[in-house]
């Protein structure tokens, strides 16, 4: 779509679409009372205390942060990077290729499912969360390769996608199994989660435009390699 009419039409089409699901999520969403009578302010109060208290909650935040961070570095940096040689791809072919990356979500809900079997059995957990995080270290290898080459470039993706959604999945089966307060839990993790993808956000594009599609690829494996630094047994310990 962005091929046929431009980016800047599809950016104001998808605001109007956005428009229109608010008006009709209006009309149609029921009303829902709030669990607690408890003013906002408090309510963030709570939710730094909880963050304060539990080194889980802090520690699988940071996992998150940084496997989001990654997944930012590559896909603020891709598009850059195909519209360049050797590709030299336009809005439609780069699109197309980011539609692979759809099957990394759903090859995910597999190791979601395993990390409910697993519920309650921290060691595997955390064993499943390095498998994931080396996984995607490994991803960077093969998007480095896929430099030139487009094959390993999809072999990347794919990957990396997986091994980022498996590891949030992960992540928050431990965050919410911490204590009942889930939206404030959701709440602090989502917090450190979004920086971390924001970060990566920032930087991936900086760094390409300084040292390439290498230094593109090397800081995306060394944010899962932090990520990895932060996972062992003794760290899933209320």
């Amino acid at each position: 779509m962005a091929q046929a009419i431009g980016w800047r039409a599809l950016f104001a089409g998808a605001a109007a679409v956005t428009v229109l699901l608010a008006a009709v999520l209006t009309r149609v969403m029921p009303q829902a009372p709030s669990d607690l009578a408890v003013p906002y302010r408090d309510q963030m109060r709570a939710t730094v205390r909880l963050a304060a208290t539990h080194r889980r909650l802090r520690r699988r935040s940071l996992i998150g942060a940084c496997s989001f961070g990654a997944f930012a570095v590559f896909w603020s940096t891709v598009a850059l990077h195909l519209a360049e040689p050797p590709y030299a791809y336009g809005p439609a072919q780069i699109g197309l290729l980011a539609l692979a990356g759809a099957a990394g979500a759903l090859a995910a809900r597999r190791l979601g499912a395993a990390a409910d079997r697993a519920d309650g059995d921290r060691a595997a957990g955390v064993r499943a969360t390095r498998v994931a995080l080396i996984s995607g270290v490994a991803s960077f290898a093969a998007l480095w390769a896929g430099g030139r080459h487009l094959g390993w470039l999809i072999v990347g993706l794919l990957v990396l996608d997986t091994a980022a959604n498996a590891t949030h999945l992960l992540n928050m089966r431990v965050v919410y199994g911490i204590e009942d307060a889930r939206g404030r839990l959701a709440s602090a993790y989502m917090t450190l989660y979004t920086l971390g993808g924001a970060i990566g956000a920032a930087t991936g594009p900086l760094l390409y435009a300084v040292g390439g599609w290498t230094a593109t690829c090397l800081l995306g494996a060394a944010f899962l390699a932090v990520a990895l630094a932060l996972t062992h047994p003794r760290t899933e310990r209320p």
